[in-house]
C-alpha cells in the first residue's frame, strides 16, 4: 500500500476508495522496539500487567481522540 502525499491530510487507498483523515502532524517513528518512552510522555495509558498501550481494536485509536497507533506497538498481542 502506498499513501499519497498531502500537507493537510492522509490519504490511504483502500478497495478503490481513498480513505482521507486530517492531521496535524504525523510522527514517524521507527524501530524494531516499541517506543514505550514516548507512550508514557504522551500519557497513552499502558496496560499494567504487560505494559502494552490501551487502544480501540478497529481504529487502533487511543483514549487520546485523534491518537493512533501502527506498527510493531500494535501486533503485540493481549
Amino acid at each position: 500500500m502506498k499513501l499519497k502525499k498531502s500537507t493537510d491530510k492522509i490519504v490511504v487507498p483502500e478497495s478503490g476508495n481513498d480513505i482521507s483523515i486530517p492531521k496535524d502532524f504525523v510522527a514517524a517513528l521507527t524501530d524494531y522496539r516499541p517506543g514505550f518512552t514516548v507512550l508514557k510522555v504522551l500519557h497513552i495509558e499502558l496496560e499494567v500487567e504487560k505494559q502494552i498501550p490501551s487502544y480501540n481494536e478497529d481504529s487502533k485509536e487511543t483514549h487520546l481522540k485523534g491518537n493512533v497507533l501502527t506498527g510493531v506497538i500494535v501486533l503485540v498481542k493481549r
